[in-house]
């Protein structure tokens, strides 16, 4: 292969490699240095893509220039490579959209503590009313949500005919990330964790 195209093909994997890393290690660790990174790397990629295809096109220019005709291997060759530097797209686009998702949901997770079983818990809040089911004593279940407009988040649960109710947070608003831990206890009581950002 020449020169010309493994460097371009350098210019493709390159911003591939890297963007994957840095989305693969801040999806577990959350670290908001990365999310820079990743913010920076998405204007450095789409500079290192557009080189990588110059290259390509140059190096056919020159092969026509020189011969007047481009190989059916050069066009192979180029073909695989531009596929390379254009599958950059799509993914830095999924790992944009996917960041997004994850930045701009709420999490609740309920964990019935309570020593009886919880026959329906319900989250209300702007622009959403979810149903979260039965929950047995002892077990947990989480949901992810995304709000639309502004006002509180609210849950009601129902235990031996018993309704509990309660607030989860004072405010949410649509695009507002976070998490609320939930554990309900015995006697209708319960204790909130709450993470945001």
């Amino acid at each position: 292969m020449p020169h010309a195209l493994k460097a371009a093909t350098v210019f493709g994997t390159i911003p591939l490699l890297l963007a994957t890393i840095i989305y693969t290690i801040w999806r577990f660790t959350r670290w908001a240095w990365l999310e820079t990174a990743g913010f920076c790397w998405l204007f450095l990629g789409l500079a290192s893509v557009v080189i990588g295809i110059a290259i390509v096109v140059r190096h056919l220019w020159r092969e026509f220039r020189a011969s007047g005709q481009i190989s059916g291997k050069t066009w192979l060759q180029a073909a695989l490579i531009s596929g390379v530097l254009l599958v950059n797209f799509p993914v830095a686009g999924f790992f944009t959209l996917s960041a997004i998702n994850l930045v701009t949901r709420y999490t609740v997770h309920v964990i019935n503590n309570s020593g009886s079983p919880i026959e329906n818990f319900v989250v209300t809040g702007p622009g959403i009313c979810v149903e979260l089911g039965s929950i047995a004593d002892g077990d947990q279940l989480q949901r992810h949500l995304h709000f639309a407009g502004d006002g509180s988040l609210d849950f009601t649960a129902r235990q031996n005919r018993f309704k509990i109710a309660g607030q989860l947070e004072g405010y949410v608003t649509g695009g507002m990330g976070g998490e609320t831990t939930i554990q309900m206890l015995p006697g209708g009581k319960f204790e909130l964790q709450k993470r945001h950002g």
